[in-house]
């Protein structure tokens, strides 16, 4: 298995670089049809999402569908598929920052019962509790 970095899965996605996009043609196409050996892990994604969102002006829409859809190549793997489906269709139907959501519901999966932010919008959205919200407990 090989891991894409995100400027190789980018430059495959968007091709603003024609001879950059063509070698990575070059290589996803390389592995056609040997299912789970490229690997894009989480970080990936999320940097994935800010480059395009402030990049590329792309709408949340946008990449919420272009994440699923990657979700779909048999070619491609992920840290844990069942946490990043979920988070994308959260992000999707939600909104967002697709990294709160995935530390909100990976901090979840970990079992924590809250994540803990000073960030009010992920706050407002549920993904974070603020510390002001939470009762404290003495040791």
């Amino acid at each position: 298995m090989l891991a894409l970095d995100t400027n190789v899965i980018l430059r495959y996605l968007v091709g603003d670089d024609a001879k950059q996009q063509q070698l990575a043609f070059e290589l996803i196409d390389a592995y056609s049809g040997q299912t789970g050996s490229l690997l894009l892990n989480n970080i990936v994604l999320c940097e994935l999402v800010w480059v395009l969102q402030s990049g590329y002006q792309y709408s949340e829409e946008q990449i919420a569908d272009l994440l699923h859809n990657l979700l779909l190549v048999p070619e491609l793997v992920f840290e844990n598929y069942e946490l990043i489906a979920d988070s994308i269709l959260t992000y999707k139907d939600q909104g967002g920052d697709l990294a709160d959501i995935l530390i909100s519901k990976t901090n979840q999966y970990l079992g924590a019962t809250h994540t803990i932010s000073f960030d009010k919008q992920a706050c407002k959205k549920g993904y974070f509790t603020s510390p002001e919200a939470i009762e404290k407990k003495k040791p």
